[in-house]
């Protein structure tokens, strides 16, 4: 759930700082269809978690940032820039537009955002990646220090979702494996302590979490970029091992995020170009097909 992927920590400390937020709408491809990237959007080895240490790990959640903002049901589009502290941009609606919460948080580390006291809204945290990693999870979006902190994981892909259906989301991480399948290890609560659910899915690929069948959970995905043909997406509806329970293509390369865009109670997908603005492509199906919503939001 909430799930857009982060840049590594070099390549975040060198971005342009998204001062005011302010966007242009965007030159929309026709019908909502993801626009082709440029070469500078693609992703090099250093982009991938068994490529060197943590240094080059990427989270689940990043630059780009999905949650319910508000408490309304839909998820929004937010924005990170790492910093010291860090700074959040959250935006209200899948429209152009200005940031409607901007805060300070933390210093560093990678974003990750969830429901975490179960409240309907959906809030900010860090993950300070370290053997373990600290997790610092804030009930509010705004300025303060964590309402709930804790140890979990060590480095791989950090996760967030609500795994066993209770309200809340809690953490979780997937570690990439280049001589087998991909590792989930996933927690149902935010505190200290061993996986509840450890399984085994895809091999490669980035994470997307979310509940893809409406049933009041979320579960594993993952995603195949592509920057010359089509992203494919493989969705699991239960966190084990197997195979995909839904498997499509969508958008060509670009940022990955996940979320329920339309209040209807299941978890889709998107697809985000980074540019000036940021391009956002997102679809109420997890089916081939253009984007339902486009819009340009940051940059």
């Amino acid at each position: 759930m909430h799930i857009v992927r982060v840049f590594t920590g070099a390549a975040v400390a060198g971005l342009t700082a998204l001062s005011a937020l302010i966007v242009a709408p965007a030159a929309q491809a026709e019908a909502g269809a993801p626009p082709p990237p440029s070469p500078d959007q693609e992703r090099s080895l250093s982009d991938d978690p068994g490529a060197g240490g943590p240094g080059v790990l990427q989270s689940s959640d990043g630059l780009f940032l999905t949650g319910d903002w508000d408490g309304d049901g839909d998820d929004t589009a937010g924005l990170f820039e790492y910093g010291s502290p860090n700074r959040f941009y959250l935006r209200n609606s899948n429209t152009t537009g200005i940031a409607d919460i901007v805060l300070t948080y933390g210093d560093g580390g990678f974003p990750v955002v969830g429901d975490w006291d179960g409240d309907g809204d959906d809030t900010i945290g860090i993950v300070a990646q370290n053997s373990p990693s600290t997790w610092l999870l804030r009930n509010s979006n705004d300025s303060g220090i964590a309402d709930v902190t804790f140890t979990y994981g060590d480095f791989g892909y950090p996760l967030a979702g609500d795994w066993d259906g209770d309200g809340d989301d809690t953490p979780g991480l997937m570690q990439s494996q280049f001589d087998g399948p991909n590792r989930w290890f996933l927690r149902n609560t935010a505190s200290t302590g061993i996986a509840d659910a450890t399984f085994t899915y895809g091999n490669l690929g980035y994470p997307v979490t979310g509940d893809w069948d409406g049933d009041g959970d979320d579960s594993a995905g993952l995603v195949s970029l592509d920057y010359d043909s089509a992203n494919t997406w493989w969705l699991r509806n239960s966190n084990t091992t197997g195979i995909a329970d839904t498997t499509f293509t969508y958008g060509t390369g670009g940022w990955e995020a996940a979320g329920d865009w339309d209040g209807d109670g299941d978890d889709t997908v998107g697809i985000v170009y980074y540019g000036n603005p940021h391009t956002w492509h997102l679809r109420n199906t997890n089916t081939t097909g253009n984007g339902d919503i486009s819009f340009s939001y940051g940059g």
